[in-house]
């Protein structure tokens, strides 16, 4: 009983922000809001010349807007594994040099060129002339393709808007201005900080996409999930947790990462040297395994949890921190309890049912807005010191966020 009540605390609570956030998007849609500082024609950026080399800052000419896009005065930028990975020259999407990594940004919009909003009254005819041909037609796929991102719509984007990023297909984030396709961009409220917010959407996305929708997750199902550098772990804990209310054993590296974990809502925390870790989660488990696994490491560890899975369980593979994807064979997998092996990707999304992509997002927003969801920020950087940061996300055993910063505001 109490857990239901808390569930339905939880949906009020997320109702409650939905209403909160869009009238607080009406508000920064309004070009009086801010006072948007005149830019100049170079920005400052650090540009990859070549791989494993030291970034180098230097002064980058603007590029002119195409149909679509905007350009972002960047307050703070993510440093992910991903950037890492493309650093080191060995990740599987490698941009031709030279460039300027990073994907997951924050910041105001500086200049826009979108084409002109649709009038409320031919947007509610065309809104109306779509249901009624879904009613003469057979069932969509998928009823989520539905949804309109209506903000969006009402409410374009503006100059001075305060904004968050993902800008997986151009990059650029680590710099003082990028250039951003429109559907990669969603408006934050005033009351969430700069760096906040470059820690935010891509990780607690990738979580909600596959705990929540891929693997349909309730309360009390017992979650394992695995964490390696990046924020990955500590979100997809966060809404199992917190959100969801499920039951969560989370695996890590050290002790004192554990610790880190139960803070953040893990029921049980263990590390992967522990001997027998199989027989620790059998035990954890009843011996009957866990009903879902959301595996961030790759390697051995994923190894480990693929043989903690129950009879019809799920393996979300949302990454592979260590770098090493992991290789099992067929004839292991056919020993093992029949489970579902599911892989996610927001770029994939983004591609194949954008609404659901920008709907995540946006349910992000919701939840860090009622205070239920929140990134750890381990720690930032200057722009300047760009390559400490990537040299820090390669050697330490961070698991929370690194965020560079291009100014003093938070």
């Amino acid at each position: 009983m109490s857990t239901t009540l808390s569930l339905i605390n939880t949906v009020l609570r997320v109702v409650s922000a939905q209403k909160t956030l869009k009238i607080g998007l009406k508000t920064l849609a309004n070009p009086n809001y801010f006072a948007v500082v005149r830019h100049a024609s170079c920005y400052r950026a650090a540009v990859l010349k070549a791989v494993n080399e030291p970034l180098v800052i230097e002064d980058v000419k603007q590029v002119k807007l195409k149909k679509g896009q905007v350009r972002i005065k960047v307050e703070a930028c993510a440093v992910n594994v991903s950037d890492l990975l493309m650093y080191q020259g060995v990740s599987p999407v490698q941009p031709s040099l030279p460039f300027v990594p990073g994907f997951e940004i924050s910041g105001q919009i500086l200049e826009a060129n979108l084409a002109a909003p649709v009038a409320k009254e031919k947007k509610a005819k065309q809104k109306e002339n779509g249901k009624q041909t879904t009613k003469d037609n057979k069932k969509k796929k998928d009823d989520d393709d539905d949804d309109e991102d209506d903000d969006d719509g009402e409410f374009p984007l503006q100059n001075g808007d305060r904004v968050i990023a993902l800008s997986r297909d151009t990059l650029s984030g680590f710099a003082e201005e990028c250039v951003v396709d429109v559907k990669d961009v969603w408006r934050i409220p005033s009351s969430l900080s700069f760096s906040t917010a470059a820690g935010l959407a891509d990780a607690y996305a990738l979580a909600l996409l596959g705990l929540a929708r891929r693997a349909c997750i309730k309360a009390n199902n017992l979650v394992l999930i695995t964490t390696g550098v990046g924020g990955l772990g500590l979100a997809a804990i966060d809404v199992a947790s917190n959100v969801y209310k499920a039951k969560v054993i989370g695996m890590c590296k050290t002790e004192k990462t554990g610790e880190l974990l139960r803070q953040k809502g893990a029921w049980s925390a263990i590390t992967f040297g522990e001997k027998g870790l199989k027989k620790k989660v059998a035990e954890l488990s009843g011996k009957l395994g866990v009903d879902t696994v959301f595996e961030t490491v790759g390697d051995e560890v994923f190894n480990t949890a693929i043989h903690s899975v129950a009879h019809e369980g799920k393996v979300i593979v949302a990454g592979f921190a260590s770098q090493k994807i992991p290789d099992i064979p067929m004839s292991e997998l056919l020993t093992l309890p029949s489970f579902s092996l599911i892989g996610v990707s927001l770029r994939d999304y983004r591609e194949t049912n954008y609404n659901v992509y920008r709907q995540l997002v946006y349910d992000v927003l919701t939840l860090h807005e009622q205070d239920i969801i929140k990134p750890v920020i381990s720690k930032e950087f200057k722009l300047e010191q760009v390559n400490e940061a990537l040299k820090h996300l390669a050697e330490t055993e961070t698991i929370g966020k690194i965020i560079l910063t291009t100014s003093s505001k938070k």
